[in-house]
């Protein structure tokens, strides 16, 4: 049996155990809205933490997670990606009018790389191009998009993640050139060639890691609408591209949740027995279960 002394030393060593993998982020905000929450996405878990902004402060504590990419949204239009790992404390500046990032701390050189590289992007004209000259413009866009990861000095096991995450990032406005096409050209119909499409099969991307990217579900979602809806009954279109093209569980599990749920929140259950059965067969998240069960 242990002395008072021993089992004051154990205490503290799980104390002081505890606060090892405990991170402190602290965002300064200048020019802060007021009555303005800081929302933090946990891309991982899907949690969400609302902060209280003070004085232009606001501070959250968090342990034991896995090093993961979170999604911080200030205000309506405002919002950015940052890499938090649970051992490293980290100070954001935000400068809410003119929108400028910077921190300071321990993986700092991470969150400023996030922060402050200036990726390239798809502009929302370029879907006025034809299909071969949009698709180079897609992939030019993620060449440099990987060229300024390549260049940066980051550790081995982020870049492993961050390329994967730059393909969607990279490629976002993709899924939804078969609509914007038509639009910017002007056009009463169009319909994506093979060369378009098989690009399009080859960029969805099935894998259950890259869920932890707020880009990948967002695109995978596009993805799947792109490829699946052909005019006809658009769930039954949805539900057998599904089962024949998303082979991973967690990744169908997402989707059936992402597509089922908003439908059903929007237009109740008449007529949608046969796709709250498909939810509940294929979809293995208990949070988003009970979730749809209290919508429904």
């Amino acid at each position: 049996m242990m002395n008072k002394n021993e089992v004051l030393g154990a205490a503290l060593a799980l104390l002081v155990s505890a606060q090892m993998f405990a991170g402190t982020y602290t965002f300064k905000i200048a020019n802060p809205k007021e009555n303005t929450k800081l929302k933090i996405q946990w891309c991982t878990t899907g949690e969400t933490d609302m902060v209280k902004v003070k004085d232009g402060v606001a501070i959250i504590s968090k342990n034991d997670f896995t090093a993961q990419y979170v999604k911080i949204y200030y205000g309506v239009r405002f919002s950015f990606i940052m890499y938090l790992e649970a051992d490293k404390d980290l100070t954001v500046n935000i400068d809410a009018q003119t929108r400028k990032l910077g921190c300071t701390g321990p993986s700092d050189e991470i969150n400023k790389y996030l922060l402050q590289t200036p990726f390239a992007v798809v502009d929302l004209n370029a879907a006025g191009k034809e299909e071969a000259d949009y698709i180079k413009t897609s992939d030019s866009v993620y060449n440099v998009n990987l060229e300024l990861l390549k260049k940066a000095d980051l550790p081995a096991s982020f870049k492993r993640l961050e390329k994967k995450r730059l393909l969607f990032k990279s490629y976002s406005r993709f899924p939804l050139y078969p609509s914007h096409h038509p639009f910017v050209k002007k056009l009463d119909s169009y319909k994506p060639t093979s060369l378009f499409m098989n690009k399009m099969k080859e960029l969805t991307v099935v894998d259950a890691e890259c869920l932890n990217f707020a880009d990948y579900g967002y695109y995978l979602m596009d993805a799947i609408q792109c490829q699946a809806f052909h005019g006809g009954d658009s769930n039954k279109e949805f539900i057998a591209f599904v089962d024949a093209n998303v082979k991973d569980a967690k990744v169908k599990s997402y989707v059936t949740d992402s597509y089922i749920y908003d439908i059903v929140s929007k237009n109740g259950l008449d007529d949608n027995d046969e796709l709250v059965d498909y939810y509940h067969n294929n979809v293995i998240d208990k949070k988003a279960i009970e979730k749809f069960d209290a919508t429904c």
